[in-house]
């Protein structure tokens, strides 16, 4: 019995160390994340997620610029943006990114290539001060080739990567578009919410549009006049120059184009009028920047919300989300230098916006939305 259970368990070990070899080398041959290697099989997979792809990229493709934005710079061509700004770009915007999200990737790039220009895009995502939770993936842009396998011992990648299932049913994008590969403005569910209020309103089910809807009218109706906390003000500061303004310091050599992204004019309304003080947000975020700016030519600063057709309805799916020909209006204003915030006219600008976003019709959009959704 105990030579039968000892030839039992040495089959169990062989095995066993047979099986983990297979996986390993499925892992890394297979690779279909492009984690270790481009495809030995002229495969182009990748994540959903460019967290996960962009090392990949970086690793596999010939650039000198890049965009580093969220979901509002994900529709902007590389080519196009070279065109305008000359250099060679990539479009590495991460949807729904926060500071130190792009702090991760940035710093990671900046060791594998020599970056001449940053294309940098701010939202909202500042505001609440707020570090997302990196460990999915910021192991996959540390010195440690090896711990990148984590990357599969997950439900949604082990059976791809070992080989146990089809491409079909893997949760992998397959033949992305380099050139823009996480382009979302002609999908169906999207595209169709563009093109004025109106077609928000006929979309009003829509999970993004009902999300706006229900913070559109738990909005108060008169102008915010509450100050900002000390403590909110120097915490803003220490969060922006933590995960970016220290980057910029250290790379004196490369320049780097700050967008504070336009947002609807009835987004514009609802910041001077919300609770969270949005506007004011805007405001002190601009006062750090522009003190940064002031000592740091290798930055320009980039704002467009006084202006009067890069809020219009037509141009947004939703409160924020624009169309590209936003973007490349954006592209063009920089290799113009024109709408560019500094300390000379940052108060002008700032009393415009505040003018503009006075200006709009606030009661006849939330009417219209009362009216159209008796049930809320």
């Amino acid at each position: 019995m105990q030579k039968y259970s000892k030839s039992s368990l040495i089959i169990f070990l062989i095995t066993s160390v047979c099986i983990m070899t297979y996986i390993l080398l499925a892992f890394y041959i297979l690779d279909p994340l492009q984690v270790w290697h481009k495809s030995f099989f002229n495969k182009n997979t990748y994540s959903y997620n460019i967290r996960e792809s962009a090392k990949a990229f970086i690793r596999d493709y010939e650039f000198d610029s890049i965009i580093l934005g969220n979901s509002y710079s994900e529709n902007t061509s590389s080519k196009e943006a070279g065109k305008i700004l000359g250099g060679n770009f990539i479009n590495l915007s991460m949807s729904g990114s926060t500071l130190n999200e792009k702090h991760i990737l940035l710093k990671y790039l900046l060791k594998k290539k020599d970056i001449k220009q940053v294309v940098y895009v701010l939202d909202f995502n500042y505001y609440n001060l707020k570090e997302a939770d990196t460990r999915d993936f910021d192991y996959l842009y540390d010195d440690d080739f090896l711990n990148d396998i984590k990357i599969y011992l997950n439900s949604r990648y082990f059976l791809c990567a070992a080989g146990l299932a089809k491409n079909s049913v893997c949760k992998i994008r397959n033949n992305l578009n380099i050139d823009c590969p996480y382009y979302w403005e002609n999908h169906e569910n999207y595209y169709k919410r563009f093109g004025g209020f109106e077609n928000w309103l006929k979309n009003k089910d829509d999970n993004q549009i009902k999300s706006d809807f229900d913070d559109l009218l738990s909005t108060p109706n008169e102008i915010n006049k509450k100050a900002l906390e000390e403590n909110y003000i120097q915490g803003l500061k220490k969060y922006i120059e933590k995960d970016l303004l220290n980057i910029i310091n250290d790379n004196p050599n490369i320049k780097f184009y700050i967008i504070i992204s336009p947002v609807s004019d009835l987004r514009l309304a609802q910041s001077i009028r919300d609770n969270d003080l949005s506007f004011k947000k805007t405001a002190l975020l601009l006062d750090i920047l522009t003190d940064f700016q002031a000592k740091h030519p290798n930055a320009e600063i980039y704002a467009f919300d006084n202006l009067p057709d890069t809020g219009k309805m037509e141009y947004y799916k939703d409160l924020c989300h624009y169309k590209s020909r936003i973007n490349y209006f954006i592209l063009n204003s920089i290799a113009k230098k024109e709408n560019q915030i500094t300390k000379s006219n940052k108060e002008q600008y700032i009393q415009r916006v505040f003018n503009k976003a006075k200006n709009v019709n606030w009661q006849y959009y939330i009417d219209k939305i009362m009216s159209q959704n008796k049930v809320w």
